[in-house]
């Protein structure tokens, strides 16, 4: 059977150790979020580029079926013998032309936008992962301190125990 001294001085040593244990699976924890957060804001940074780069590709279609459609309006006009440089057939291919690039400028702005909330989504993910990374460094300091407090307590728990017995 073990006395008292070895049996506080094991106390002490097991406490200490479960709580550095805990303090380094959850620090883990943490940094593995952190890897998982830096990944996500990779991923949203790509998709940023790509909303950008589909627009832009989705813009050049749409002004180019505007350039079609204009010059397919000028044609016919052309066909039938009318004049394109004033009154109605001026107006229906400017009109036309004016339509194309409203269309143009609203795919556009809808590709920033999407842009836009990816860069949002990436700084989140970013803003998350220095947050769990923190959170790493806290746990394992946070761990040494608890395991240190339960070191003195063992110690002091010792020393009144060793006061009292003489």
């Amino acid at each position: 059977m073990c006395d008292f001294t070895t049996a506080l001085v094991l106390s002490t040593v097991v406490g200490a150790g479960g709580q550095m244990y805990a303090a380094s699976a959850q620090a883990n924890a943490a940094e593995f979020s952190a890897e998982i957060n830096q990944q996500n804001a990779v991923l949203a940074d790509r998709r940023a580029r790509d909303a950008i780069e589909r627009g832009q590709l989705e813009e050049a279609r749409k002004k180019a079926e505007g350039t079609a459609i204009r010059k397919k309006q000028e044609a016919s006009f052309a066909a039938a013998n009318i004049d394109t440089g004033y009154g109605t057939p001026l107006d229906i291919i400017l009109s036309s032309a004016m339509a194309a690039d409203m269309d143009a400028a609203i795919i556009r702005s809808n590709a920033e936008r999407e842009a836009e909330d990816y860069e949002m989504q990436a700084h989140n993910y970013r803003s998350q992962a220095a947050q769990d990374k923190a959170s790493a460094s806290g746990a394992r300091v946070g761990g040494l301190f608890s395991a240190a407090g339960t070191v003195l307590g063992g110690y002091s728990s010792y020393y009144k125990y060793k006061a009292s017995v003489g």
